[in-house]
């Protein structure tokens, strides 16, 4: 009888032990901390927005311009400009930088009747022929040169466009001028007074307008964000 009370006793105590030893291994596997859930990120893309606003509906024509007043002297070439005269507007709105880039096209030269001459010529002599000026020979006397400024207030400071330029976003504005000059034909070989005016007076008389095509790109010259 004592045995039996021994054994069951041992029993008890040893299923004491194992319920102790299971409640351990129960709190290593359940007793962590976790969660789970699901959820999403955006990212915006940066906005390009670049505006030309074209004053010259992609074709600048000179304004009124004749050639200088002064007096042929055979070393010194005369030459009169438009003044930069302003044919487009560049904004850029956007949030990266834009690098703008305007090129002219072949200047053009447009006669009055439609027709061209044979050309005006000087020989040795300074005998002057006059047969109207071709409009190779027309075109010769003009060329076009690109200016920018960063101000619409005057155009006296824009600086040349030779090269692109960068407008800055968000804020970045710039302003595109377009200067024509007339130079008398003073300085070709047997070059006269009387060769080189009758020259001016006949494009004076005939030519209609000297003008050309521009052509604007604009490319991202920076990244946001910035590292």
């Amino acid at each position: 009888m004592t045995n039996k009370k021994n054994i069951a006793s041992k029993l008890v105590l040893a299923l004491f032990i194992l319920t102790l030893i299971s409640c351990c291994l129960l709190g290593s596997t359940f007793a962590r901390y976790a969660s789970g859930g699901n959820g999403s990120a955006t990212i915006s893309v940066a906005e390009w927005d670049v505006a030309i606003e074209d004053n010259s509906a992609s074709t600048f024509t000179a304004v009124d311009l004749s050639p200088s007043k002064g007096e042929w002297n055979g070393t010194t070439a005369r030459t009169h400009s438009t003044g930069k005269v302003l044919v487009a507007t560049i904004e850029n709105s956007g949030e990266v930088d834009a690098l703008v880039t305007v090129t002219t096209g072949e200047l053009v030269a447009t006669s009055t009747s439609g027709s061209w001459g044979t050309g005006i010529s000087v020989d040795g002599s300074g005998v002057v022929t006059n047969n109207g000026a071709t409009q190779e020979q027309t075109e010769e006397l003009f060329t076009i040169a690109l200016y920018y400024n960063a101000t619409e207030d005057s155009a006296k400071d824009a600086k040349a466009l030779s090269t692109s330029q960068n407008v800055v976003a968000e804020t970045g504005v710039i302003y595109i001028y377009a200067e024509v000059t007339w130079t008398s034909d003073d300085l070709a070989t047997n070059a006269t007074a009387a060769y080189a005016d009758a020259l001016d007076t006949w494009v004076g008389m005939n030519v209609a307008s000297v003008g050309c095509t521009l052509t604007y790109s604009a490319v991202q010259n920076s990244t946001r964000p910035t590292t």
